[in-house]
């Protein structure tokens, strides 16, 4: 994900302050204390994430109006979508993808839903007193994440992936043998076939069987036809 350009009508102290298009790798930020830096620094993450608190959030212009921000910026597709904030009475959020428009409320966009909004300060948004990190609280998250797949995760939980290997394993083999998991399944057309195996080697020593029978047979009507021809032989012979 890549920003490209945000406009601003009211957050904070920021008023109808636009970027120009940003085309560098690495952005600058100078300013005197109290110029809107860190302003600026929530207002990406108020992008990203929706408006918190909704209530008394302190970035609401002091003259009453309602805050507004807009920020265009590149998805891992690099397809470029707008994602537009406003709170009034109500915080509101609409993420703009060509002539397609979602209302995603006071949701994260879809860019960053696996990952929670803490990770994200903590990790991607960091400042001088946050560059000790990691605090306790957000390894402690980490590990549950990694570990415990307790939050929304962008890895995978180990507990998921240890749950889905002991179902392929129910569902190949089982030590009760209940149910139909595949192992018993291919036993019992193993069975089958060994059965009819057996069945075809039997028709097939019987079929020998009756060839030899036959072959016998064939013998000795040969040697009864022989006999046959060498009475007759006699009888025109001697009759």
């Amino acid at each position: 994900m890549k920003i490209k350009s945000i406009n601003v009508t009211n957050f904070g102290c920021l008023k109808d302050w636009s970027t120009s298009d940003i085309d560098s790798n690495i952005i600058v930020i100078r300013g005197d204390n109290e110029s809107g830096k860190s302003t600026l620094f929530n207002l990406i993450k108020t992008l990203f994430y929706g408006w918190r608190p909704v209530k008394n959030n302190p970035y609401i212009p002091w003259d009453g109006s309602n805050a507004s921000i807009e920020a265009e910026l590149f998805n891992g597709n690099k397809e470029l979508i707008s994602v537009q904030r406003i709170l009034r009475s109500r915080p509101e959020g609409r993420v703009v993808k060509g002539e397609t428009g979602f209302d995603i409320r006071n949701n994260p966009i879809d860019m960053l839903a696996f990952m929670p909004r803490e990770i994200f300060s903590d990790i991607y948004s960091l400042t001088l007193d946050k560059l000790r990190f990691p605090d306790s609280n957000t390894w402690q998250e980490l590990q549950d994440q990694l570990l415990g797949g307790q939050y929304t995760s962008f890895i995978k939980p180990v507990s998921g992936v240890i749950e889905e290997l002991e179902d392929e394993a129910i569902r190949l083999w089982r030590p009760d043998n209940r149910g139909k998991p595949e192992d018993k399944s291919l036993r019992e057309k193993i069975s089958k076939l060994k059965h009819k195996r057996k069945e075809a080697r039997e028709n097939e020593e019987e079929l020998r069987n009756k060839e030899r029978e036959l072959d016998e047979l064939n013998k000795k009507l040969y040697e009864a036809n022989k006999k046959r021809t060498q009475l007759n032989s006699y009888l025109i012979k001697y009759y």
